[in-house]
């Protein structure tokens, strides 16, 4: 069973991309490892609501980037500023709020509401006036917008009437899109990507100087470039009988550009296959056991004429207790040669797992070799019952050309989550750094809590319903009341920021 599952592992990798072969299996473990609703889900469901507070502290590298007369006022701005936002949800009413917090104290802040008749919204540069959008109200903004764009040209009255006439009707606007589309002649294509009498299999009695595992067996198929043309002909058609990508094609031709045709798009698709100067043949090796198992192809691509081989190299191993996958890829160019590797491994424990996955590509340029990327990422995880942490690294460190100082990029992600009985917590702390300097450090603090009011009321102002008189009484209000929600913002700033505020003023108003 063991092998068997090899074989099939082995297979699968062959559909995926080079990188995405190493990175497919991970994906699966890591997401079932952290798969579940977040501890705060339960919680919103009955009402409450999700309150989130996040601060930035800012690196050397960051104030750098600042202007020294104005670094100390950013520090005490961001020494004293937290963002919170908050989202609640009953029935058919959402809402959700953006404050500035500045030393303990309200600052600034904006409301949104969703409700059965429109959407409301409240804030500190409104004063008391709550506002109201009902939908006919959106619908009648929407057409003035959209009747400007047809009178400026930017849209035609009958595109127009087509968007209307979707908006109304969304699944025939998708189903007028798309069409009706036969996928069984490319998917007659797909089977027939690899005929039964291309694949072999035989027992390894000398082996290969590329087979890197102790294998015992062979097999091996051949992806002929004939059949792979018939399935990038048949996609090209199955697309094309989509009416959005003759209306692309048609806009293309109207900015200008060539216009597509079914003759183009299938030309273009074939370049795939065309690219091969060969069937491609594909090699799968595995031991005994079964495990280990090993991919090998060594596709040759023709470009101005000129073929070039590459080789790839994919190794899969099942552990007691996860998986581990090596690969290569090697691309040789005129002149240069390029070498891309990978090791990815997943450890899978009860009550969470480990993550690394390491990637270099080295150059070979006139007979020396440098190494341009070096990416080393690690994931550490535990999920118990009330409490889940997340511990992550990334390092890439990038060199640009041969005695060049390289650029090195590094964050780390500390994250934890608690289902405390009768609310959730959850806390985050991002550090970004670039050439071993702090960048800034992120900090993120969730809870849930007790829901907030809605602002959803029937006295609210609905402005498209204000006659002449009323509509210059209200807007009075809100110049007044803007400018109070601006000066209280501005005089909750630290002095020094309040000083640095005024100073870009005046520069810009020069």
């Amino acid at each position: 069973m063991k092998k068997i599952l090899s074989w099939i592992l082995a297979l699968l990798m062959l559909t995926l991309p080079v990188l995405g072969a190493a990175e497919a299996p991970a994906a699966e473990d890591v997401s079932a490892a952290l798969a579940g609703s977040s501890f705060s889900a339960k919680y919103l469901k009955e009402g409450q609501r999700s309150v989130s507070d996040v601060t930035v502290e800012p690196g050397i590298v960051l104030l750098s980037l600042i202007p020294e007369d104005y670094q100390q006022a950013v520090q005490d701005l961001l020494a004293a500023l937290k963002i919170e936002l908050t989202g609640q949800a009953v029935d058919k009413e959402a809402q959700g709020t953006l404050r500035l917090i500045l030393n303990d104290k309200d600052a600034a802040n904006v409301t949104l509401a969703l409700g059965e008749k429109g959407i409301y919204a409240a804030s500190s540069f409104l004063g008391d006036t709550i506002v109201q959008l009902t939908p006919e109200d959106l619908q009648k903004l929407m057409d003035q917008a959209t009747q400007q764009m047809v009178a400026s040209g930017q849209m035609s009255q009958e595109d127009l009437d087509k968007l209307k006439a979707g908006m109304s009707n969304p699944e025939e606007l998708i189903s007028s899109m798309i069409g009706n589309p036969d996928p069984s002649a490319l998917m007659t294509a797909v089977l027939g990507l690899v005929n039964p009498e291309d694949i072999k299999a035989a027992e390894v009695t000398e082996l290969p100087e590329d087979v890197t595992i102790e294998a015992t067996e062979e097999m091996t198929l051949v992806i002929r470039k004939e059949a792979l043309a018939k399935v990038t002909t048949e996609l090209a058609k199955l697309l094309w009988s989509m009416p959005v990508v003759q209306q692309l094609g048609e806009a293309a031709a109207q900015n200008g550009g060539e216009p597509l045709t079914e003759e183009k798009l299938i030309a273009g698709l074939n370049k795939i296959p065309e690219a091969l100067a060969e069937d491609l043949t594909v090699r799968m090796y595995t031991t005994k056991e079964g495990n280990p198992t090993q991919i090998l192809m060594a596709p040759k691509i023709l470009k101005d004429g000129k073929e070039t081989e590459m080789k790839f190299s994919a190794i899969t191993e099942m552990l007691d207790d996860g998986v581990k996958i090596s690969w290569t890829a090697g691309m040789p160019q005129e002149g240069t040669d390029l070498l891309l590797s990978g090791e990815m491994t997943v450890n899978q424990a009860e009550k969470g797992g480990t993550l690394t996955y390491l990637v270099t590509a080295d150059v070979t340029r006139d007979g020396e070799t440098y190494r341009i990327i070096d990416m080393n990422c690690g994931m550490k995880w535990t999920a118990e019952e009330a409490l889940r942490t997340l511990d992550m690294n990334y390092t890439a460190t990038i060199l640009q050309e041969p005695g060049a100082a390289p650029m090195t990029f590094a964050f780390t992600v500390a994250s934890e989550e608690k289902d405390l009985g009768d609310h959730a917590e959850e806390t985050a702390k991002v550090d970004v750094t670039i050439q071993d300097a702090l960048l800034m450090t992120l900090n993120v603090n969730t809870k849930t809590d007790m829901a907030e009011a809605y602002i959803i009321s029937e006295d609210a102002v609905r402005p498209a319903a204000l006659s002449e008189e009323e509509m210059q009484s209200f807007t009075q209000s809100l110049s007044t009341n803007a400018t109070s929600g601006l000066l209280q913002l501005l005089t909750a700033l630290p002095e020094s920021a309040q000083t640095m505020v005024f100073s870009l003023m005046n520069n810009s108003a020069q």
